[in-house]
């Protein structure tokens, strides 16, 4: 037994529900049987593949977060992707992280399916006899894809100690509790779904709703008929709530509080939020390589602009520039790259982010950003990825790609394409979607007879020109 069926088993409501998504549900009784049973699978997998990770596509179900909590219970190291990845962009991360096996919801070509997984173990009992996994002593790592701050798609490797410490972070920050009921729009293949909504939930003996494909109306149904009291989102779902019309208060009645994610929360959007529906809408900065760093504190008011309190045993430094640098028990390993192996950019135990940002007591203000990243509703897109797969396309001889502020989306994706006179917008968008996850997809593809220029590179070529 891991360590987290022995947490999961001193619940006292086995009868209780702990995962749903709105059509199959999974008691906390059942739990840790099918865990147990799903571990003894996934071991024989995990013998054809050489012990390497295996590689889990994520389909937002409720089966999809039993397999992730059995491979984190069973110190089954896994790298966990959307189930919009596509298939070129699979294949290089796979190569990338050595995986020769994968486990998806229909199965396919050296993959197994969900339904098959289950029927492998499904004669398996329980060993209740087994001594708990001491998670701190475990190899087993989580591989989650990241742009980082240059350079295309990477691996970011993490410990299963830290996926339950982050876990444990959002417990006890927030006061999750087993009376609770968490509506969870967040995918949990991604940091802030797999540790906060997925693991937080659990580990309080709270129910977890899952809502895939989420829309505002959606939502907010979900919320109304399960009388949900945490949800899980990101900003531009808040805004969309906040600004929807058709949807009132009366159906998010039951939310003790809202929590947000995966891009900088407007203080306008979290006070009209809190204005319509009653509950407060708390923030969590932080990053994949970082864990969570700061957040609002649920007990207390906030000063205006930050992002959160500096959460226990993290530290938070600045460096000369006003950088700022994170030490803490969540740190990643480092990277998995194409290009380098295994690489990890920690220096003396400390993780230089590229936020730059002010302290005032334990509050964390940010001021800025030095990376290339564009934040299209959450979803940290690298800018040098895509060009770089413009670029591969025949006919494009040159391409930049850049963000730029948008209400909806905070920010979209804007790609210049300097190309020979037979390639179409068209063309290149149906090219892009056989090689780029949706949402790194342009909004705008712009052909011009030249790139556009930064104010920096407008700076650096006109002192280039001077005598």
């Amino acid at each position: 037994m891991g360590r987290l069926s022995a947490w999961i088993m001193q619940h006292d409501h086995p009868q209780k529900i702990a995962i749903s998504d709105g059509t199959e549900s999974i008691t906390y009784g059942e739990l840790p049987k099918y865990m147990a049973a799903i571990q003894h699978a996934v071991a024989t997998l995990q013998e054809e593949n050489g012990k390497r990770p295996v590689g889990v596509v994520v389909d937002q179900s409720a089966t999809s977060a039993l397999i992730l909590l059995s491979l984190i219970d069973g110190g089954v190291s896994f790298l966990p992707l959307d189930q919009q990845t596509t298939q070129a962009e699979q294949d290089r991360l796979a190569k990338m992280a050595f995986i020769r096996r994968w486990i998806k919801p229909d199965g396919g070509d050296r993959a197994i399916s969900y339904s098959r997984l289950l029927a492998k173990g499904e004669s398996r009992s329980m060993e209740t006899g087994a001594t708990e996994t001491d998670l701190s002593a475990s190899s087993a790592v989580v591989l989650l894809p990241t742009s980082g701050s240059t350079g295309p798609m990477k691996l970011a490797q993490l410990t299963h100690a830290v996926l339950y410490r982050e876990g444990l972070v959002y417990k006890e920050w927030f006061d999750f509790t087993a009376d609770d009921i968490a509506l969870t729009t967040t995918p949990l293949n991604y940091m802030y779904g797999l540790t906060g909504s997925l693991m937080g939930s659990v580990l309080a003996g709270a129910t977890l709703r899952i809502c895939s494909a989420p829309t505002p109306r959606k939502v907010a149904s979900e919320a109304l008929a399960s009388r949900s009291t945490i949800l899980f989102g990101v900003p531009l779902l808040y805004q969309l709530l906040t600004q929807a019309e058709m949807i009132t208060s009366n159906q998010l009645s039951a939310l003790r509080m809202a929590i947000s994610a995966g891009g900088r929360l407007d203080p306008a959007i979290a006070s009209a939020f809190h204005g319509k529906f009653g509950a407060r809408l708390l923030q969590v900065y932080g990053s994949t390589e970082t864990g969570a760093i700061a957040a609002t504190d649920p007990t207390g008011a906030e000063t205006d602009g930050a992002v959160g309190s500096i959460l226990p045993e993290v530290e938070v430094e600045l460096t000369d520039q006003q950088v700022i640098v994170v030490r803490s028990p969540s740190l990643f390993q480092g990277y998995v790259t194409a290009e380098h192996g295994f690489v990890s950019p920690l220096h003396n135990g400390a993780y230089v982010t590229a936020d730059i940002g002010m302290i005032k007591g334990r509050q964390l203000f940010l001021t800025g950003r030095q990376s290339e990243f564009i934040n299209v509703a959450g979803r940290k897109v690298n800018a040098n990825e895509i060009a770089q797969v413009l670029r591969s396309f025949p006919g494009i001889l040159q391409a930049k790609v850049v963000g730029e502020n948008d209400s909806l989306y905070g920010q979209k994706i804007i790609a210049y394409v300097v190309a020979e006179a037979a390639v179409s917008p068209q063309d290149i968008r149906f090219f892009l979607a056989r090689h780029l996850a949706f949402y790194k997809i342009p909004h705008e593809i712009k052909l011009t007879a030249e790139l556009p220029r930064s104010w920096k590179e407008q700076y650096v070529h006109q002192d280039r020109e001077m005598p």
